[in-house]
């Protein structure tokens, strides 16, 4: 059991703990409630020979600790058993994470990777690093409830998302950095209605994009860059050195500076649907 184990660390006085899964094999793991005491947590997995992560299938992870240093996912494939479940969902005062942070891993068939309640909590870092995403539900890889919590920064680099439903994100905080950096989007199961839903009363202080592929038909949906006109706001948004396939159709908001590859995402890709 590992919430007895991870309690038993706590009072033997280890509170920097790593628990490591074996490649290939799966672990179901339903709902995980980390104990308060903990300083930083990785969920760590090691590929077996063919290079296969482990399996976790997890229905929720929650959190009891109110501080946390470093909240990690590393090599792991990570499973969600309900669509309409958050994998993190903090709705209480007094949390404080300084960076929550998947590493080379599977996510698939969430809700949201994480959510923030509109309560007074702080996250350093949100960040998703050489992952492959897909089939999450419509409040976004990444969901704030409202104003009230902080965020540092929201990173997605190097990194594959497909079938997101409705938009990469729904931020109605302030953060003071969102990067999205080489990254591929394909959407044809589902559609986008936004790759950005942001709060023109709480915008980000800066946003940057660089070298991202956005493709397939979104469903035969149109999308927008954002669910706002930018050109009402100070914030200032370029997508340019990024490109998107000509069959992605743009309903009122386009991505300003893209580039238009003059073919679909199975011209681009060996294996767009792969």
């Amino acid at each position: 059991n590992i919430e007895t184990l991870l309690s038993s660390a706590v009072s033997a006085g280890t509170t920097d703990v790593t628990m490591v899964f074996e490649g290939g094999q799966t672990y179901n793991l339903e709902t995980i409630s980390l104990p308060t005491g903990l300083s930083n947590v990785s969920f760590a997995g090691e590929p077996d020979g063919a290079g296969q992560k482990p399996i976790l299938n997890l229905r929720e992870v929650k959190l009891d600790a109110p501080v946390i240093g470093k909240f990690l996912f590393e090599n792991v494939d990570l499973r969600g058993a309900d669509i309409n479940t958050f994998l993190v969902n903090l709705a209480s005062d007094g949390i404080s994470i300084d960076t929550y942070a998947f590493v080379s891993c599977r996510i698939t068939n969430f809700r949201s990777a994480i959510r923030l309640g509109n309560n007074a909590l702080k996250v350093g870092s949100i960040v998703f690093d050489d992952c492959q995403v897909a089939n999450m539900g419509g409040y976004g890889v990444v969901n704030t409830a409202g104003s009230t919590p902080v965020i540092d920064s929201i990173t997605f680099k190097n990194s594959t998302l497909t079938e997101l439903s409705t938009q990469l994100m729904d931020v109605r905080n302030p953060v003071k950095q969102i990067t999205i950096a080489s990254c591929t989007f394909y959407n044809r199961q589902v559609a986008m209605t936004q790759l950005l839903r942001l709060d023109t009363k709480t915008l980000p202080q800066s946003l940057t994009t660089s070298a991202n592929i956005f493709s397939g038909n979104n469903s035969g949906g149109s999308i927008n860059a954002t669910s706002f006109d930018p050109a009402s706001t100070a914030l200032q948004i370029s997508f340019g050195g990024s490109f998107r396939t000509n069959e992605l159709t743009i309903d009122k908001y386009e991505f300003t500076d893209i580039g238009v590859f003059g073919g679909t995402a199975e011209d681009l890709f060996i294996d767009a649907q792969g």
